[in-house]
């Protein structure tokens, strides 16, 4: 059997989207769907998985996978056929097992929902052959979401206004108001910051692009009225200058420069700051990083949360705000 985990699932995921009742002769895009969660899945990849499926000595499935032009999409020409009913090690299922405890805790998201349905046979197939002792994956490893957290009710019918581009309408409070307003959202983005979730969209009331954090959200409709994402926005370089979640457009993005000390080094080589992160220097003395980002009250915090750990070298507006900041803190604290 292959050594790589991720072509092992997506085996297995094939195999189910072949065998679903429900949704017969699923496409290639049906297989990238079905595979998402796993990370990005090219079409190049999963012809390559057909083909091993159907041809790959060392797998030996010779899976009966055929296409039909009328119906456009695949199918197994023998119906009673399934890769499960040949013997997998056990580190094969445990990936299996593995990726089912991932995919539970976004159980609430419909795409999530109907790969769990198929994807659950597998883990009913290894536990009734007793090849991997049933045991809890969420006891040992745990994403940052769960169906728990606020306002993730609301992803599900936001993927769908996403996908089919609807406009929906939103009862929203921000932070430190209790006023709720009313938004039409033309949505095009679903974003994750620091476990919480935001989705970024046109906002009709203001004009311009807004953001929205999903546990702010109180109720939320979709209408039937459809949207032209604006030619302005990319997705991918939305937040190429942000620090966090938010944008600024009213100012350009500036070249952060950071001092710090030297113990600092490794857990910042490990864990950048920013996505434009330069090493300007690495010595015995001292570890300088240039970031170029739009300041943000989210760097201001970042950069306090170092406390005497960092220095701002440049530019000098920010290095007089975080002085300002830590003067007020010490005067806060004299005057208690």
């Amino acid at each position: 059997m292959p050594k790589n985990k991720n072509a092992i699932i997506r085996y297995r995921i094939i195999d189910a989207c072949l065998r679903n009742k429900f949704k017969k002769f699923p496409s290639k895009n049906d297989f990238i769907h079905a595979c998402e969660n796993l990370g990005s899945v090219s079409l190049r990849t999963i012809e390559k998985d057909l083909y091993d499926m159907m041809y790959d000595e060392e797998l030996n499935y010779f899976a009966p996978i055929v296409y039909s032009k009328a119906e456009k999409g695949y199918y197994y020409e023998d119906p009673d056929y399934s890769i499960s009913n040949f013997p997998i090690n056990e580190e094969d299922l445990s990936a299996i097992a593995f990726a089912c405890s991932i995919l539970r805790q976004f159980g609430g998201i419909d795409p999530a929902k109907q790969l769990l349905d198929s994807i659950e046979k597998l883990e009913n197939y290894m536990h009734a052959n007793a090849k991997l002792p049933q045991k809890s994956w969420e006891s040992i490893i745990q994403a940052e979401t769960s169906t728990a957290d606020p306002g993730f009710e609301f992803m599900a019918p936001i993927l769908d206004c996403i996908q089919n581009t609807t406009v929906f309408e939103l009862n929203y409070k921000r932070f430190n108001s209790d006023q709720i307003k009313t938004y039409s959202i033309h949505p095009y983005l679903l974003k994750q910051y620091r476990n919480r979730w935001y989705v970024i969209g046109f906002d009709e009331n203001r004009n311009d692009i807004g953001t929205f954090a999903l546990d702010r959200m109180i109720s939320l409709i979709p209408t039937k009225e459809s949207f032209s994402t604006i030619a302005s926005f990319n997705a991918l370089n939305y937040h190429k200058y942000a620090f966090g979640i938010h944008v600024s457009k009213d100012q350009n993005p500036e070249k952060v420069k950071l001092k710090f000390l030297p113990q600092e080094a490794a857990f910042i080589k490990s864990q950048p700051l920013h996505s434009s992160q330069l090493i300007i220097e690495d010595s015995a003395s001292q570890f300088i990083i240039e970031i170029e980002v739009w300041i943000s009250f989210e760097l201001i915090n970042s950069i306090l949360g170092f406390g005497e750990r960092v220095e701002v070298i440049s530019p000098e507006t920010l290095r007089v705000d975080i002085i300002n900041h830590l003067r007020n803190t010490i005067t806060l604290y004299q005057s208690n």
